[in-house]
C-alpha cells in the first residue's frame, strides 16, 4: 500500500504542472492533451513504485487500468460533482480545496486499490 500511496502522490503532486492542472478539465483539445500527460505520468509512476509488486504478465493490462480511472477522476472533475451532489461546499467556502483535495485522493486510492485488488487479484 505504501508504493501505491507514493506513486500517487509523486504522479498527482510533485510531476503534475501547473498547465496540466488549469487545463486538464476543459472540453477544447488542449483540455485533452494535458489530461492525456498527466494520466500518461501519473500511470507511469505508480506502475513504476509498484513494479515489484505487479506480475509482468499484467503490467500492460495494470496500467490500462489505472489510466483510465485516473482519466475520468479527473477529466470529469469527479470530485467537484461529488461535492455538488451532496450539496458540499463551494470554493468560496474557506474549507472547500481542502475537502475536495481529500474526496479527489481517496477516490484515486479506493479506486486503484480495488482495481488491483479485486480485478487483477494483485495484493498490495
Amino acid at each position: 500500500m505504501f508504493e501505491l500511496i507514493l506513486g500517487h502522490i509523486l504522479g498527482d503532486y510533485f510531476f503534475q504542472t501547473h498547465w496540466m492542472a488549469t487545463n486538464k478539465t476543459k472540453s477544447d483539445l488542449i483540455g485533452y492533451i494535458s489530461c492525456f500527460i498527466h494520466c500518461s505520468i501519473y500511470t507511469t509512476c505508480i506502475i513504476s513504485c509498484l513494479w515489484f509488486v505487479i506480475p509482468s504478465n499484467y503490467l500492460i493490462l495494470s496500467f490500462i487500468g489505472i489510466f483510465i480511472s485516473h482519466w475520468f477522476i479527473d477529466k470529469y472533475s469527479l470530485a467537484y460533482k461529488y461535492m455538488q451532489w451532496k450539496g458540499g461546499p463551494d470554493f468560496t467556502n474557506t474549507f472547500a480545496p481542502i475537502i475536495y483535495v481529500m474526496i479527489d485522493n481517496t477516490s484515486h486510492i479506493v479506486l486503484m486499490y480495488a482495481f488491483l485488488r479485486y480485478v487483477m487479484n494483485i495484493i498490495i
